[in-house]
């Protein structure tokens, strides 16, 4: 248990260092082996996402788990459908290439962290419409004669001036003894998020605990914007070019090692820097016999990790620069990992895929997103006490 236990940490830590590194970069574009032409329309095309004011999508999401351990059925898909305009404020535009001369600025401290996630909160106007379609087996196994479930739910999700707004109007009709209320409900999402941070800030500083060093975070960063260290997990392939929307345009594959990342010296060294001020924070130190135990887990997780696979595939308009087609697919068979952690477990190992497709239009000409009327604001206080002491 404890060897599951610590390798659960060092996933954590990994996580929280390439996420914190992918948020806190100055724009980056990776290039691999790809022509010097090619990079270049690459770096053009990221740069016109950047100017990006509004726009539409569709998209279509889908998720199969199986093989779960002690479920009563074998497989479990869902899927996500739906469509989505934004609208992005100049000023946050302006915000977030102000960033980019220090990037580090919203890690340094509690206040910072607030003041960014405010600013896109309230910069960002979104207007999206989903549908869910559940698996059949688990509809069978939570529905009841008196409530049954339907196997799609469908639901709109609004975000405008830092307040969040869902209508559960087809839901409400679908389940109508689930006693959910119709219509738009909203709450003000700035305000809850404000008040989150404030008393996460407070938690840690009775708890004595610091925020991330932001030299740890800058060595994150200068990694991940290295091109030959990229190289070893990442590859861009240029493939048959395509027509998009009455024009020409080029389509990117990208994929992703996680193997070799995980057992790259360089990442390990990234490992060792996240756990110690994990440790830190925790007011705790790593003794030997616990790093002992961390470099061996270390060892194992490349390995651990051989059937992880991501692959992304792009679309990107020749005249327009912008990035039409967005397909991602993520698939890991985890033999490897539960004979590592939990070598006495019966059964095949679980086995998870995802599947995501986005296409995206209506550059810079969305329509206008405005709140929805008749709604019934949600008190944020019914949801987290007051932050007065």
């Amino acid at each position: 248990m404890k060897k599951v236990y610590l390798m659960m940490t060092l996933i954590l830590a990994l996580l929280l260092a390439t996420s914190g590194a992918a948020l806190a970069q100055e724009p980056f574009v990776f290039c691999g082996d790809l022509s010097e032409a090619d990079c270049t329309l690459l770096q053009e095309s990221h740069a016109a996402s950047m100017e990006l004011q509004s726009g539409t999508s569709t998209f279509d999401v889908s998720m199969v788990i199986s093989n779960i351990p002690d479920a009563p059925f074998n497989t479990l898909d869902f899927q996500i459908t739906g469509d989505a305009a934004y609208v992005v404020d100049p000023a946050l535009l302006e915000t977030m290439k102000g960033m980019q001369a220090d990037p580090m600025a919203m890690f340094s401290t509690p206040e910072g962290m607030t003041e960014w996630f405010n600013s896109v909160i309230g910069g960002v106007a979104t207007d999206a419409n989903l549908t869910l379609t559940l698996p059949a087996d688990l509809v069978a196994m939570m529905s009841t004669e008196e409530q049954p479930i339907p196997d799609t739910l469908s639901l709109g999700l609004r975000l405008v001036d830092g307040f969040a707004y869902v209508n559960l109007d087809e839901i409400a009709a679908a389940m109508p003894d689930a006693d959910m209320p119709p219509g738009w409900i909203g709450i003000d999402l700035a305000t809850l998020m404000e008040r989150a941070m404030e008393q996460q800030g407070a938690m840690g500083a009775m708890g004595g605990m610091n925020t991330m060093d932001p030299e740890v975070m800058q060595s994150y960063m200068q990694m991940f914007q290295d091109q030959e260290f990229l190289t070893q997990f990442m590859s861009a392939e240029r493939v048959a070019d395509t027509e998009i929307m009455g024009q020409p345009a080029a389509v990117f594959e990208y994929t992703f090692d996680y193997s070799a990342l995980f057992q790259s010296e360089q990442f390990r060294d990234l490992m060792r820097e996240q756990m110690a001020a994990m440790g830190e924070m925790m007011g705790e130190e790593m003794d030997e016999d616990v790093q002992a135990e961390m470099e061996e887990a270390m060892s194992m997780i490349g390995p651990m990790f051989d059937a992880m696979n991501l692959s992304i595939r792009q679309v990107i308009g020749l005249e327009d620069k912008y990035s039409h087609v967005t397909e991602v697919h993520f698939d890991w068979d985890m033999t490897a990992f539960m004979e590592s952690v939990e070598p006495d477990a019966e059964g095949p190992a679980p086995s998870f895929t995802f599947d995501i497709s986005v296409t995206s239009s209506d550059f810079n000409s969305a329509p206008e997103i405005v709140a929805p009327e008749d709604v019934t604001i949600f008190p944020i206080d019914m949801m987290m006490p007051s932050n007065d002491m």
